[in-house]
């Protein structure tokens, strides 16, 4: 298995829509035993893309999962100090050890924030609107979608391309979202020192840390960390993948 687990390496049954404007995918996960679908539909004339899926636990005991979507953004569209990302957080943290060979935010307990100004490694804030142009570094920070909102998001712009690209999903879905920066740290294969990229990690969890060590933390700001299908059950989500010019 992976370190995302059993479904990327999985075999997926695809089976196309009318006209080639849906995609369905499906496969069954043996280990996980899960019973995953998952259909992405375009409208026509519209540059908005659905995606549903629906999880069934076909195992024989409740099953917890670290439900997470991992949208990722690179270049040319992904240009340090120049593409610029927002969301509706609440509350915000940093990673709680560390996640990288070279960190530019500062790691380890009480490091709180209000999004977008992270406490920096050299004590002072940064600004995770941007992602970062200077020395090699990779970090993760967690964040809590507004509670207030029925929908929350996460866009990126790159004002130089005058395009916006952005997704949506139902706050009940996903509380939160992992924001992943991989700016030329991890020298292995297949990074090789040269990778920038940066998820937009909404779902579940706040960390990429493992469903046992979730269960651990129980929940965090009075939400849970992980979600869960009973014996049988079904969990449905929707997000929605959109692109606009600014």
């Amino acid at each position: 298995l992976t370190v995302h687990g059993e479904a990327p390496v999985a075999t997926w049954a695809v089976e196309a829509g009318p006209a080639g404007a849906a995609v369905t995918l499906e496969t069954r996960l043996a280990h996980a035993r899960l019973h995953v679908r998952r259909t992405y539909a375009l409208a026509p004339r519209d540059a908005v893309l659905k995606v549903e899926t629906s999880v069934v636990n076909a195992g024989e005991a409740l099953r917890e999962i670290g439900w997470q979507e991992h949208a990722t953004f690179g270049p040319p569209f992904l240009e340090g100090g120049v593409t610029v990302f927002d969301l509706p957080a609440s509350w915000a943290t940093s990673h709680p050890a560390p996640f990288a060979r070279r960190h530019r935010l500062r790691i380890g307990p009480k490091t709180e924030f209000a999004w977008p100004l992270a406490p920096g490694a050299d004590g002072r804030p940064v600004d995770l609107r941007l992602f970062p142009s200077d020395e090699p570094s990779g970090d993760f920070t967690a964040q809590l979608m507004d509670p207030g909102r029925t929908w929350a998001w996460a866009t990126a712009v790159h004002p130089g391309r005058g395009l916006l690209a952005g997704y949506a999903w139902r706050r009940a879905d996903f509380p939160w979202v992992g924001n992943w920066e991989e700016h030329r740290d991890r020298e292995s294969a297949p990074w090789g020192g040269r990778t920038e990229a940066r998820g937009i990690e909404f779902g579940a969890s706040p960390f990429a840390q493992g469903r046992d060590a979730m269960r651990a933390l129980g929940s965090l700001r009075g939400t849970p960390v992980l979600t869960a299908i009973a014996k049988g059950a079904r969990r449905d989500a929707v997000f929605y993948a959109f692109l606009a010019p600014v």
